[in-house]
């Protein structure tokens, strides 16, 4: 199963990392933000862009 994670920046890294480590079958896709502004390219290696990535 694929995942994309939106949240807070604390908030969604925490839920991938115990996704992780509990489900490390799951793939992730990216993180998902409302806008560019403050966030960063990426968390964890992966992006934060939905639009960034190929589904």
């Amino acid at each position: 199963m694929n995942l994309v994670i939106y949240g807070a920046q604390a908030v969604a890294l925490g839920a991938y990392e115990a996704i992780h480590k509990n489900c490390p079958d799951r793939k992730l896709l990216c993180f998902l933000v409302t806008e560019r502004g403050l966030n960063p390219e990426s968390l964890a290696g992966h992006s934060c862009f939905l639009e960034t990535i190929h589904l």
